[in-house]
């Protein structure tokens, strides 16, 4: 755990991302906080329910398809 714990976010940068979504007039459904430029790209490009699917699937979270 400390091993990675060494390669993760700062908790100032999540606690700004936890932050902004209850002081803003308008809050986003999603405030991503990522590692890597890509994953925050894609994050803005793909449509959000195909983020919502793929995410419930690396977790588990979806009914088995048939």
């Amino acid at each position: 755990m400390l091993a990675l714990g060494k390669g993760s976010l700062p908790p100032e940068r999540l606690g700004r991302a936890v932050m902004r979504a209850p002081t803003t007039a308008r809050p986003k459904a999603r405030y991503p906080v990522t590692t890597q430029r890509f994953q925050g790209w894609l994050g803005r490009k793909l449509p959000k329910r195909l983020i919502d699917r793929m995410i419930g699937g690396w977790l588990g979270l979806l009914p088995a398809r048939r």
